[in-house]
Parts: structure tokens; C-alpha cells; sequence
């Protein structure tokens, strides 16, 4: 399967979900699923210590979502540094249904 990068513009043959019709779409991916995961190793640590840590990141995921909530969305953020409306056509692509 071809490389998908997150807003890098792709030519893309997608197979319709209802019917097996294929059709070209030029596409640019906000979001490409990873098929690993990242984490944090907690092996070596004690249990006092993984606790600690799951508690530290708690507290950062409770700052990031804070963060990110007061943040723009792509159509605020064009309005606000260009001056520009836009209304983008927001789609979800299936990877399996990706066939060239």
C-alpha cells in the first residue's frame, strides 16, 4: 500500500463503499492512521514509579485537551491569517478501500 503524509496533496483511487465503481480523487490527508503505536516504556520503572507517570501524563493529556480546545480549526485559522472564508469538503477515506 502506497504512503499517505499528512497534508501532502495524493492522487488517490478510491473504491465506493456501496458499489465496487473506482474513482480518481485528489485528496489531502489531515489525519493518517499510524499501525504503531507510540508509548511510553514502563518496564524498567517500579510501581511507584509507573504510577507516578501515569499520573504526570494524565495531567498533561487534561493541559493538551485544554490547550487544543481554545485552539483554531483549519477554517478559523485560514479566516483569521488570511482573510479569507473557506468551506472546505471534509471526507473520511477507508485505508482497505485505497487501491492505487
Amino acid at each position: 500500500m502506497r504512503q499517505l503524509k499528512r497534508g501532502e496533496i495524493a492522487e488517490i483511487i478510491y473504491e465506493g463503499s456501496t458499489t465496487p465503481q473506482k474513482g480518481n480523487r485528489t485528496i489531502l490527508p489531515t489525519s493518517v492512521p499510524q499501525t504503531i503505536i507510540r508509548a511510553i516504556e514502563l518496564t524498567e520503572l517500579s510501581q511507584q514509579e509507573r504510577n507516578e507517570m501515569q499520573h504526570l501524563y494524565a495531567e498533561y493529556a487534561e493541559y493538551y485537551e485544554n490547550f487544543t480546545a481554545n485552539a483554531y480549526n483549519f477554517e478559523t485559522w485560514v479566516e483569521h491569517s488570511t482573510g479569507k472564508t473557506i468551506s472546505p469538503k471534509w471526507r473520511a477515506f477507508k485505508l482497505s478501500k485505497i487501491v492505487g
